[in-house]
């Protein structure tokens, strides 16, 4: 009875100590898990503030190194978009490591620069119709209002050069005939 009782004790420690082993271990376990989570969430928070705030720093904070690299490449890539807007030159996109976000900075680059060639074509249609004194040359731009405006300041501009605010009848709104009419001093009217 003894040794039984004994054999039953023993048998009871060592499964009494495995259960605290594996109590133990799931705990670990759960720990790890649990600074895992904490990790990953942190990392994801600083990845988001990188990233929308173009800061390379906030990407050296992130542990998981995988993300930190991506973090990294995305906020240079940023950078390089804005270095290449900036001086208008496209072939700064290509220093971008992710193709996506290459194509886009060109994207950005090539759209900047028709704009300015749009804008530019207006201020030349504008500068034409000034230096010829014609307004008809404003008809000429695309948008109705700019016309107006275009318009406006080769007459206005003519009629004060020459003292003669007749000049301003010509244009087709009668409170801008009377701001232009108050604008030419010694006026011949």
């Amino acid at each position: 009875k003894t040794i039984t009782f004994g054999i039953i004790l023993v048998i009871f420690g060592i499964f009494a100590n495995a259960c605290a082993l594996s109590n133990e271990t799931a705990t670990d376990s759960n720990n790890q898990s649990q600074e895992i989570n904490s990790d990953t969430i942190l990392d994801d928070q600083l990845f988001a503030t990188a990233t929308s705030s173009n800061n390379l720093e906030k990407c050296e904070e992130i542990i998981d190194e995988a993300k930190k690299e991506e973090c990294k490449k995305i906020v240079e890539s940023f950078l390089l978009t804005n270095q290449a807007l900036q001086a208008l030159d496209e072939s700064l996109c290509n220093d971008i490591e992710l193709d996506r976000y290459q194509e886009n900075c060109k994207d950005i680059i090539r759209e900047k620069i028709e704009d300015q060639s749009e804008d530019q074509k207006k201020l030349d249609i504008e500068q034409k119709a000034a230096d010829e004194k014609n307004p008809k040359i404003c008809n000429d731009l695309k948008d109705e209002s700019e016309i107006a405006i275009c318009k406006f300041n080769v007459i206005i501009g003519d009629a004060i050069e020459k003292k003669d605010s007749s000049l301003c009848e010509q244009i087709e709104n009668d409170e801008l005939i009377e701001t232009c009419k108050s604008n030419i001093p010694n006026s011949n009217e």
